[in-house]
């Protein structure tokens, strides 16, 4: 799984459907954390790689993406919220083909993305 990330852009992750399902039971709670691919990756044309993805559960919180100064992506929110962008991913991870990819963004009403969380798309690699 690789993990781009830049200002302007936001986040890409390209993965495997096994490595977004993994992804998925991360970002649900299931596990801490995951450790993203970074030998010989180029970022371009982001600004940089991200060394892994963790969770943290907030009660009574929307999702956030945000990202920390040692190349982490953090994603928090109460438990129930985090669970339905682990389905989102899980889906995703099954159904999806090749090439394929989902742009997960923030809209007025989102169910359970926070208005200031970082834009991501996932695209299906092998």
């Amino acid at each position: 799984m690789i993990v781009r990330y830049s200002d302007n852009s936001g986040l890409l992750i390209e993965a495997s459907g096994n490595e977004f399902t993994l992804l998925a039971r991360t970002v649900a709670g299931d596990r801490t954390d995951i450790f993203c691919e970074t030998d010989n990756i180029r970022p371009f044309p982001y600004e940089r790689s991200l060394l892994r993805v963790s969770t943290k559960i907030e009660p009574d919180t929307l999702v956030n993406l945000h990202v920390a100064e040692n190349a982490e992506l953090l994603v928090s929110g109460s438990k129930e919220n985090l669970i339905q962008l682990a389905d989102e991913i899980d889906d995703f991870a099954t159904n999806a083909h090749l090439g394929k990819d989902l742009h997960i963004e923030y809209y007025q009403g989102h169910l359970y993305l926070a208005s200031d969380a970082i834009s991501l798309v996932i695209e299906r690699v092998e």
